[in-house]
């Protein structure tokens, strides 16, 4: 399960920037205990702001992140590698003489069992400069690893095992050596680790593929024995009238950005029953909004049920803000979300801003500063007068609207024209 993820110096986001999944503990934040998985971590967070404040962008971070170490491996949540590639070389922040010259970094810490794992890499022009992993079981942390350019130092005796400090010193300078012990020697943890990242989900429907992607994952999903019955039983939960639905592949090789490939087109007929009888169309006839959740919720299904995360640019487009509602909810009870799955969004969506649906600290703001670099912060880092973190009895909404929160959505400016 993600902890913390970090991000610095990534496209607009110049500072050290925290996504904490970890609760607020004490007294301030005391609604939703029930949700939290383990007691303790967020299954849900939210980011809002104005377009071109950094919220996609914090979410393309991770999945640079992801990629980075990802694209030695032959598929990355369910998506062909050979089509993301080229989104997998950090760009730093352009507006700062200083920043464009330094490494962009990643970090995160995730909860293995009882373990937790804190795992970062920097990248300058496509060369590692530093990468380190760190275990905590207890109190204390452990250093499992450090390196610094060339300079390797591996601290786990079992690591230790099967890979010298010589020998990984001796890893080429674009190549994490998470995966390279992945890859050469699969000893734990470090295999645990990699395919944590393997197996989190990272959808955006600005990506040209997504969508055909998401298609391929229905067709994956047959394979699975009953997922076919989930997926229905969750779509009409949903208020999707969709009785059942057939699949057709076929296999043609196509000319694409990265070369030929064998494409495979997956022609979706969807059945609906009236009355007695059975109608059948093809899936393009169906609305934007049922098209979006029959790609989505094969997804959905695995991420509540195995604990998988999933990462989601703009959750909220396309959907009623009731349907909305409904996916976050599966999420914040745990009678839908058995494993500890974890859904980190962007949306725009202002009838789900609010305190029956949202814990406080689950709620983040992301903004441009008057430098054109992007702040992340989240709800309760917003105090009143008297120190107190904001209310939760009144309209986050409203308040967001009025710009109290300082990632204004440009009423106030549009007023003025």
């Amino acid at each position: 399960m993600l902890l913390q993820f970090t991000v610095e110096n990534f496209q607009s986001i110049k500072k050290r920037t925290t996504l904490d999944m970890i609760s607020v503990g004490g007294k301030e934040i005391t609604e939703f205990k029930d949700s939290l998985i383990d007691g303790k971590l967020l299954p849900v967070s939210v980011i809002y702001g104005p377009n071109g404040g950094g919220k996609s962008t914090l979410l393309r971070a991770f999945q640079t992140f992801q990629g980075l170490l990802g694209r030695y491996f032959s598929n990355l949540g369910g998506i062909p590698l050979n089509r993301l590639l080229p989104a997998f070389q950090p760009t730093p922040f352009k507006f700062d003489k200083e920043s464009i010259n330094k490494p962009t970094s990643f970090e995160v810490v995730i909860a293995l069992g009882a373990h937790q794992y804190k795992y970062g890499l920097s990248i300058f022009q496509g060369r590692i400069v530093k990468e380190f992993l760190h275990e905590k079981n207890g109190s204390q942390p452990t250093i499992l690893f450090n390196r610094e350019s060339q300079s390797v130092e591996i601290v786990c005796p079992k690591i230790l095992t099967t890979i010298t400090n010589v020998m990984a010193s001796k890893v080429a300078s674009d190549m994490p050596l998470l995966v390279f012990i992945k890859q050469f020697y699969d000893v734990s943890p470090i295999k645990e680790i990699v395919e944590w990242f393997l197996k989190t989900f990272y959808v955006d429907y600005n990506f040209q593929y997504q969508e055909e992607d998401l298609m391929l994952n229905i067709v994956q999903s047959e394979k699975i024995i009953g997922l076919r019955n989930r997926i229905l039983a969750m779509l009409k939960d949903m208020g999707v009238s969709l009785d059942d639905y057939s699949i057709e592949q076929k296999q043609q090789l196509v000319n694409t950005p990265f070369g030929q490939e064998i494409k495979m087109s997956v022609d979706i007929k969807t059945i609906h029953k009236i009355g007695k009888e059975n109608y059948t169309i093809p899936f393009r006839f169906e609305s934007n909004g049922t098209q979006k959740l029959f790609g989505l919720v094969p997804l959905f299904i695995s991420s509540l049920t195995e604990g998988r995360a999933i990462f989601v640019d703009e959750l909220d487009a396309k959907l009623h803000p009731k349907l909305l509602e409904n996916i976050i909810r599966l999420y914040t009870n745990k009678k839908t979300n058995t494993g500890g799955g974890q859904l980190i969004f962007t949306s725009h969506d202002m009838t789900t801003m609010n305190p029956s649906i949202f814990r406080r600290d689950e709620i983040y703001f992301m903004s441009l500063s008057e430098h054109q670099d992007s702040e992340l912060f989240s709800l309760v880092e917003i105090r009143g007068k008297d120190g107190r973190v904001e209310r939760n009895d009144g309209s986050f909404s409203k308040r967001y609207l009025e710009g109290r929160y300082g990632a204004d959505p440009y009423f106030t400016k549009m007023k003025s024209w």
